[in-house]
């Protein structure tokens, strides 16, 4: 039995309104409206990289799918899920009005980087949400489904008798009954807390890349500023 979000953001998710399958189609259809309107703009580039975000959705899924089947996980396999899942639309959103606005191939090298690395804290401090009461995420959602996420991954690592318990077959939710996880939540915060300090250094290099002149310096200093606000936020709800 696989266990569904019912609240997504503090909010009912489609899950509740309407059923599983109807999200599925919903986003499927998201997908191929942005494809068709990307293809009427006639921009190829974009086309490109929108193919290769649904690619990476698909991909990303299929994998954790495989690693919880298996129950076969490593640091390396929890990454490509993060950067395929979620880091795949971060990048489209950094990379696309580079894209549009043919800043060159340094620059938008740099935008991808920088979506990489959002995605990746994005995601990883979603993992600690979890182990967090407070949290308005759905607790303990992906152990439930036994999923291995980051914090869990550590924490195994670091609990070898219990790692095997669960690549044995044990339940994931009784091996974690009267657990605490704090420690590998801390881990991955500080690991997370990096990647968005290495956003930032990203827009600096952006920022100079891209202004030309002294007026044009300032117009864009101030139009990264809300990018800043919401790297400090994610970095504020963290572990």
């Amino acid at each position: 039995m696989k266990y569904l979000s019912i609240v997504r953001r503090g909010l009912p998710s489609i899950n509740v309104e309407g059923s599983n399958k109807k999200a599925v189609l919903a986003g499927d259809y998201l997908l191929a409206q942005v494809i068709v309107d990307l293809s009427n703009a006639g921009n190829l580039e974009l086309v490109k990289e929108m193919s290769l975000v649904i690619q990476a959705l698909s991909e990303g899924e299929w994998l954790q799918l495989d690693s919880s089947s298996k129950r076969e996980y490593s640091k390396e396999i929890i990454e490509k899920i993060a950067l395929c899942k979620t880091s795949s639309v971060m990048i489209w959103c950094a990379v696309a009005p580079a894209i549009l606005k043919k800043l060159s191939t340094k620059t938008v090298q740099y935008c991808r980087e920088f979506g990489e690395n959002l995605g990746l804290a994005f995601q990883f401090i979603d993992d600690t949400f979890d182990f967090n009461v407070s949290s308005k995420k759905d607790p303990m959602l992906d152990i439930k489904n036994g999923i291995v996420n980051s914090v869990l991954f550590d924490w195994m690592e670091n609990h070898p008798k219990i790692k095997y318990a669960f690549k044995t077959g044990s339940n994931l939710e009784n091996l974690l009954e009267g657990q605490s996880l704090d420690e590998s939540c801390k881990k991955v915060t500080k690991e997370s807390l990096d990647r968005l300090d290495r956003c930032k250094e990203l827009l600096e290099l952006i920022v100079k890349d891209v202004a030309m002149n002294e007026e044009e310096l300032q117009r864009m200093e101030k139009a990264k500023q809300p990018l800043v606000n919401i790297l400090d936020y994610l970095g504020s709800r963290s572990f």
